[in-house]
């Protein structure tokens, strides 16, 4: 299974655009082997007052749906629940009469490099754009030091300093040799469409 880091960029809304060229002119200037788009999206539903369920879609993982359940105290650990993509439709016409709110779609650019799957995308709200998501998985077969190799691929090809930063603290807290699995790959998406969450939220009450 692939190491898989989720980085969120630091910029302004306004800035998303230009970034996202400069990074993707960054990688095919490496002569990277173009990917189809990939695409991204988590749903929210306020079950309760204290439950909430997000449910996350994955391109990388199209036969499955994840469906998050956030933690209603901070020690607690946060669960994935996974199921057939079948089941998606399913669960969200039962979570229908329930408060929906809030949807993010990501799309984005994937290339190939190597051992290296780069994936580049801006995460939406309603067509407006709330942040800019970089997506690394290192595929090589002794990845021992993954998290070394990747943070020097980024901090190089893609010019970003200080990268481990951008990181989920979710990733600061896994062990650096420890096995990853794709329901690690959608906790990094929860953290870090939560925190564009609570940004949006914040520009709107100024």
């Amino acid at each position: 299974m692939p190491i898989t880091y989720l980085f969120k960029l630091p910029i302004t809304i306004d800035q998303i655009p230009q970034f996202r060229e400069t990074l993707e002119k960054r990688i095919q200037s490496l002569k990277p082997r173009q990917l189809n788009q990939f695409q991204a999206q988590a749903v929210m539903f306020q079950v309760t007052n204290q439950t909430t369920i997000q449910q996350f879609l994955h391109s990388d993982f199209s036969s499955t749906c994840f469906s998050v359940i956030e933690p209603q105290s901070p020690g607690q650990e946060t669960k994935v629940l996974t199921a057939d993509i079948g089941l998606a439709s399913l669960q969200r016409r039962i979570l229908d009469g329930e408060k929906k709110a809030l949807q993010l779609d990501l799309v984005g650019s994937a290339f190939k490099l190597d051992d290296f799957y780069i994936k580049i995308g801006a995460v939406t709200q309603n067509s407006s754009n709330r942040g800019l998501l970089v997506e690394i998985s290192y595929c090589a077969s002794n990845n021992n030091d993954a998290y070394g190799v990747i943070i020097e691929f980024v901090d190089s090809h893609l010019g970003l300093s200080n990268s481990h930063e951008m990181l989920t603290s979710f990733v600061k807290k896994k062990p650096p040799q420890a096995n990853y699995t794709p329901e690690d790959t959608i906790i990094q998406y929860y953290e870090h469409f939560n925190s564009l969450r609570s940004q949006t939220a914040q520009i709107r009450s100024h």
